[in-house]
């Protein structure tokens, strides 16, 4: 049912990126997935620990400014293992989880988002739980600040030193790290090292694999967030429109189902799918029922309503130009409201899921932005500062920048 687009390519004898951009409702989609019919059998794991768990915290390791080791039995799907956690400087926690059984593999899972996430998060625990059951050491890190601390994004403003951590850092600090500390418990190298994530995450693959290619054996970047900056430009542009005109689920759906009727035989084949949204013209003005000046109901759109579809399509515009596209028909259905269903705050916005809508106060992301960023947004254009000096000009507390 889904259209899958994959790219690979080999870079020296050992590293392959593979880079899968679209797939739906497929578990082969899924890790570990076909782990029963894979021809390397790398759910045989023969290794057994050559150490004590505990005497891994008094490893000597660089960057290292703290370090514990804990076994842990069994339990929540996950069998009995070593877990190794610690922070490395200067705020980059991370965990390595050691299996009684090694295949000789570490898998590394990345980050979504803005990252920060602690590593009993149910779904990197679930992860956790995964690769150490199929033998794997199971590697991760919060990339060198805690989400659950301060609102999201505000780890970057002051402090230049998380921004690099974020970026790039913390994955190859943590991926070298954790294979010191593999081959310290089973006094056994790595043979293969894998990382696998998406959005946030398969930025993370793409950067490691043009920055550090001896990192990983095999890289699995999905769905890579590769243009932070104009996303979180398309974001703001977003809430925006939003705020001049508040859209329901019910609105939402209205135009997902006009969509659908106007765009789905356009290949030829009425069967409920839309091959190729850039092949359907469709105006939210003139192909949705308009409401009578002066009403409002969730069988038709206000002026200000299509508008606000128009612009979200169509994508913000700087100087007359695209500056980031806008999102493609048939993405209606995919953004249901949260609550009550009306998507209108900082908060509750899902038309683009920006990093910086999910702050905690009403009208957060744009009146703080007001305050320290260089983007302008007014009306049906935006303007971008070019000087790095009109940038946040607060001083990083960090003495020295680690790159």
């Amino acid at each position: 049912m889904g259209k899958q687009h994959v790219r690979a390519s080999i870079k020296g004898p050992a590293l392959a990126v593979v880079i899968a951009l679209a797939w739906s409702g497929a578990a082969k989609a899924q890790a570990f997935a076909d782990a029963a019919n894979t021809r390397t059998a790398y759910t045989t794991a023969e290794l057994a620990p050559k150490a004590r768990c505990e005497t891994l915290a008094s490893l000597a390791l660089e960057e290292l400014v703290e370090l514990h080791a804990t076994a842990q039995p069994a339990a929540d799907g996950a069998p009995a293992h070593c877990r190794v956690s610690g922070v490395l400087a200067p705020e980059i926690g991370f965990e390595v989880n050691l299996p009684e059984h090694w295949n000789g593999r570490l898998y590394m899972i990345g980050n979504g988002g803005l990252a920060g996430e602690p590593p009993d998060a149910p779904n990197r625990a679930a992860q956790r739980a995964d690769a150490l059951t199929h033998g794997f050491a199971m590697v991760s890190t919060n990339t060198g600040h805690d989400a659950r601390k301060g609102a999201p994004g505000t780890f970057v403003l002051g402090n230049p030193q998380t921004a690099i951590d974020y970026a790039y850092r913390a994955v190859h600090l943590t991926a070298t790290t954790a294979k010191r500390i593999i081959t310290a418990y089973y006094e056994s190298p790595v043979a293969r090292a894998y990382f696998s994530s998406c959005s946030n995450g398969g930025r993370q693959g793409l950067i490691e694999a043009q920055r550090f290619p001896d990192d990983f054996d095999g890289i699995v970047a999905n769905a890579p967030w590769v243009d932070q900056t104009g996303f979180t430009i398309g974001a703001i542009w977003n809430q925006r429109a939003l705020d001049e005109a508040p859209l329901t689920a019910e609105k939402l759906a209205l135009v997902a189902n006009r969509v659908m009727q106007k765009c789905d035989a356009v290949d030829g084949l009425a069967d409920g799918l839309i091959d190729d949204p850039r092949n359907c013209t469709f105006d939210p003005a003139r192909d949705v029922q308009a409401c009578v000046a002066g009403t409002d109901s969730p069988s038709c759109l206000t002026a200000a309503q299509a508008s606000t579809f128009s612009k979200i399509y169509g994508g913000p515009v700087s100087r007359g130009k695209p500056a980031f596209p806008g999102y493609m028909l048939g993405s209606e259905a995919l953004a249901p409201g949260r609550g009550a269903g009306r998507i209108s705050s900082c908060p509750r916005s899902r038309m683009r899921s920006p990093p910086i809508s999910r702050w905690p106060k009403r009208r957060c992301a744009i009146s703080y932005l007001r305050r320290r960023s260089p983007i302008t947004i007014t009306g049906r254009s935006i303007s971008i500062a070019t000087s790095a000096s009109s940038i946040v000009g607060a001083r990083s507390s960090t003495p020295r920048i680690r790159t």
